[in-house]
This record gives C-alpha cells, sequence and structure tokens, in this order.
C-alpha cells in the first residue's frame, strides 16, 4: 500500500474542492488527534495509533452485514473483502476494498473499540502469546501456547482479541459481544470433545463435558446477565489473563474492578472455610 501523507491528502482534497490547503491541514490534523484519543483507551494507551491506515466505509441503504470492522496485514494481496458473507440473509454480497496494511471500519460499527480490536489485529497483539509460546530464542512456552489455543487453533487470533477487548472495555455493555463470541467457540469446542469421549466409549466424560456447554449456553448466550458475564470473565477465561497479566498487557478500570471483586470474593469463602474449620 503506498502510504499517503497528510500533507499531501491534505493538497489532493484542497485541489479537489477548491478549499484552502492550510484550513484543510488542520483540520485533518485535529481530526487525527481526536481519532488518537478516543481509541487510545482502549489500547491502554499503550502503542501505535496510526490514523493513516483507518479506512471507514459507509454500506449503501439496503446492505446489510454483521461484520463491524476488519485489518488487512500488511503482506495481503487480497484485494476485496465480501462483507456481504457475514450478513443474516445467505446469499448477500457486497465487496469493500481491502488494503493490504490497513485497518478498516464497517458503517455504525466505526466505534473506538472497533477500531482498537483492528489495530490488535494489525500490530500483531492478538497472537502476543504465540509469540510468547515460541520466541525467536527458542525458549518455549507451553502454558502461553495453551492459553492462545485454549478453546481451539483455527480461531485462536480472533478469540485472543476478543480477551483484549474485554481487558480493556470501557463500560459494561461492551463486554457482551466479547464475551458471548468467546462463550460461542469455547461451546463449539466442548462440542468437538465430547464426540471425542463417545467415540471412546467415555461416557462419564461425554456427560461432565456436555453438562458445561449447557450450562455455558443457559448463563452466556441465553440469559448473559452482568452477574453472569463477570463470573464467565473470572473463571472460563482466567488462564487466558494470568498469562496477559504476565506480557503487562493493559487492563481497564473496569476490568481491573470485575477482576478485584472477584478475588474479594474468594478471600471471603476461604476465610469463611478456614473459621468453619476451626469451629
Amino acid at each position: 500500500m503506498a502510504r499517503e501523507t497528510l500533507e499531501q491528502k491534505a493538497m489532493r482534497i484542497a485541489q479537489e474542492t477548491g478549499l484552502d490547503y492550510e484550513n484543510v491541514l488542520q483540520g485533518m490534523q485535529m481530526g487525527d488527534i481526536d481519532f488518537q484519543m478516543a481509541v487510545a483507551p482502549y489500547m491502554g494507551y499503550k502503542g501505535e495509533i496510526d490514523p493513516s491506515i483507518a479506512r471507514y466505509h459507509a454500506l449503501p441503504k439496503g446492505v446489510r452485514s454483521s461484520l463491524k470492522g476488519f485489518s488487512i496485514p500488511s503482506t495481503s494481496k487480497t484485494p476485496y473483502i465480501n462483507v456481504g458473507s457475514f450478513a443474516k440473509a445467505r446469499g448477500d454480497s457486497f465487496l469493500l476494498p481491502a488494503e493490504a496494511g490497513t485497518v478498516n471500519a464497517i458503517d455504525d460499527g466505526a466505534t473506538p473499540a472497533t477500531w482498537a480490536h483492528e489495530y490488535a489485529h494489525q500490530y500483531r497483539k492478538d497472537k502476543a502469546l504465540l509469540d510468547k509460546a515460541f520466541p525467536e530464542s527458542g525458549e518455549y512456552d507451553m502454558d502461553a501456547y495453551f492459553a492462545f489455543t485454549k478453546f481451539g487453533r483455527k480461531n485462536a487470533p480472533e478469540i485472543n482479541a476478543r480477551v483484549l477487548d474485554i481487558r480493556n472495555a470501557q463500560n459494561i455493555n461492551e463486554l457482551l459481544d466479547p464475551v458471548q463470541y468467546i462463550a460461542n467457540a469455547e461451546i463449539k469446542h466442548l462440542e468437538n470433545e465430547i464426540d471425542k469421549a463417545f467415540s471412546t466409549d467415555n461416557v462419564k466424560e461425554a456427560r461432565k463435558l456436555n453438562k458445561k456447554s449447557n450450562y455455558i449456553r443457559e448463563n452466556i448466550i441465553n440469559n448473559p446477565t452482568q452477574k453472569n458475564i463477570k463470573d464467565y470473565i473470572n473463571t472460563n477465561l482466567k488462564d487466558l489473563n494470568v498469562e496477559y497479566d504476565k506480557l503487562g498487557t493493559s487492563k481497564s478500570n473496569l476490568f481491573k474492578s470485575i477482576v478485584t471483586n472477584n478475588d474479594k470474593e474468594e478471600r471471603a469463602k476461604t476465610a469463611k472455610t478456614f473459621k468453619e474449620s476451626l469451629d
């Protein structure tokens, strides 16, 4: 991708519209600053936020897509992405340009949280645990690898990107989408494990896994209360977040409060159990 500088872009727009170049440039500079300030909290105020690689796509009236955004690697040679394939109605098709090395947001999905999610993909933050598991030094970290692939290898980068979304969420409503995405991935993973258990006649294990799958479906997919969401983060995602904590990965005040409250509850339970043992 041939990156256009802010000055070049301002000059092009000024020539196309007849506007004053300095005014266009100043407005664009302020726009970039506002953009960076909006996205920064969702990235823990860490790392680069390069506005020049951001692309916004408005969809024509009548075109639907459940996809909020996408990131295109710098090595990609794919010219277009079919966002219509993400629509609920099968057969929909709508192509958007897929410029190499860009982060993209679509229509009303263009929120600071979406932009941060796509930057995480672009800067390989979604593969931080994988990079830790297999560093160039050759000192493998299997805890990092097992956490990264906890719900399967195929979709691991996207799942890990959702974990980062959870860690940097700024309000409770922003937790629902990433938590449910991961929960659905876990259910699918459990279903595969159930099939394996049945294939070896391990009925007891299959029933155990099925019970866990049903619990997640009922409490996270069908009845996602704030308590259920917080419990899921503190239990099912605990090992993943332990590994991200080791890396010093950012976390919002909201996330800290969720984990801290859980720690207090666990300490209270332990203290109560210890007291009862003395009675």
